[in-house]
């Protein structure tokens, strides 16, 4: 933890709380947070990978909506105005995947 809002700086009265067992901060916060801070790790950096995870399927599919608004329009221009294609819409969109 930082103190003093400068980078870098170390609250000391946190760092004998972690360091030292039963010595606990003025704060209140309990002298076990090493503890705590070993038991929480693990579980942020699955979070981390699932947000990752998440982000990369969200950008895949921002790609794929966009190639689809592509053929979307190509289509769009290829067929002239008021003409039925011989296959339905959905058929051509999934054919394309």
């Amino acid at each position: 933890m930082c103190g003093g809002g400068r980078p870098g700086a170390v609250d000391v009265v946190l760092l004998l709380a972690v360091r030292m067992p039963g010595v606990q901060a003025e704060d209140g916060r309990p002298a076990d947070l090493q503890a705590q801070n070993d038991e929480t790790t693990p579980r942020g950096n699955g979070l981390r990978n699932q947000i990752g995870q998440l982000a990369t399927a969200l950008a895949e599919t921002e790609a794929r909506l966009a190639e689809l608004t592509t053929i979307r329009k190509v289509f769009a221009e290829l067929t002239p105005a008021g003409a039925k294609t011989n296959r339905p819409r959905r058929a051509l969109l999934n054919r394309s995947s």
